[in-house]
């Protein structure tokens, strides 16, 4: 979450179209949550995927505190999703 924090002038600024972050147990210590990277994301227009253990993308329309998991799960926040998928 710091390290998006180091970078926040590219994101304001566009540059940056698209970042990945990772929950896990270790967000337990550090106090960082999904809510904190989702309000994060959404507020500078980017939408919020989890993605999937089969390859595939789940959009994250609305937060809810039920998607709090500290099973290691991995994000996509993006401006523009990919037209070509691999």
């Amino acid at each position: 979450f710091d390290a998006l924090h180091g970078v926040l002038d590219s994101i304001d600024s566009e540059i940056v179209k698209a970042f990945t972050f990772e929950i896990g147990s270790v967000n337990i210590t550090s106090k960082t949550y999904l809510s904190d990277f989702f309000k994060f994301a959404t507020s500078r227009g980017f939408k919020v995927y989890r993605l999937t253990a089969g390859g595939g993308l789940y959009e994250i329309k609305k937060y809810r505190v039920s998607q709090e998991c500290f099973a290691t799960t991995n994000y996509l926040a993006t401006k523009t999703l990919p037209t070509n998928r691999f």
